[in-house]
């Protein structure tokens, strides 16, 4: 929960505000919320809501668009930014620990892949650019180690369903 919360969160997030957000994923996201495996809602999330809800300055330093044409430019533009989370832009080792936990069997290949294509999909048919859609804003962050936490169903048609629910969710809210 702490790993993930802090991964969530922009590199310049003021101390108080992390401390907080902490104790909201770990003792009321996981522990209140139903225990080690039990939780009903993503810890790491229910701290990122607590830091977006108590400190309001935190919203600020989000980025959600750049404008940039390339990958490089991305990299750099990325390279260069303070204000978003640090899962974000990390784009190498999270596919590559994702794809090592889909490879040992710790997570259903189902999630990512129709989280990643239902945000694909939709992107394109909002005529927005479907391969910055993926690569900014922690959508294979989310995909691989969020969305295949133990809150997510077990039936694998549930897991299909959550998938493309979210997946359309993360479209229309961004």
């Amino acid at each position: 929960s702490a790993r993930g919360f802090s991964l969530l969160m922009p590199a310049k997030t003021s101390w108080p505000a992390v401390a907080v957000g902490i104790f909201f994923a770990v003792v009321i996201g996981r522990k209140c919320f139903g225990g080690v495996g039990g939780a009903i809602f993503q810890p790491a999330l229910v701290g990122q809501a607590s830091v977006f809800t108590l400190f309001p300055s935190s919203n600020s330093e989000w980025l959600y668009s750049t404008g940039w044409s390339s990958l490089k430019e991305m990299y750099l533009w990325a390279a260069n930014q303070d204000a978003i989370g640090i899962g974000a832009w990390v784009i190498v080792p999270v596919l590559i620990g994702g794809f090592f936990l889909i490879y040992k069997n710790l997570i259903c290949w189902k999630i990512p892949v129709f989280f990643i294509l239902t945000v694909l999909l939709l992107s394109v048919l909002t005529g927005e650019n479907p391969g910055r859609a993926v690569l900014v804003g922690g959508v294979l962050f989310v995909a691989f180690f969020l969305m295949t936490d133990s809150t997510s169903p077990m039936p694998s048609q549930g897991k299909i369903l959550f998938s493309i629910g979210i997946g359309a969710l993360y479209v229309i809210l961004r």
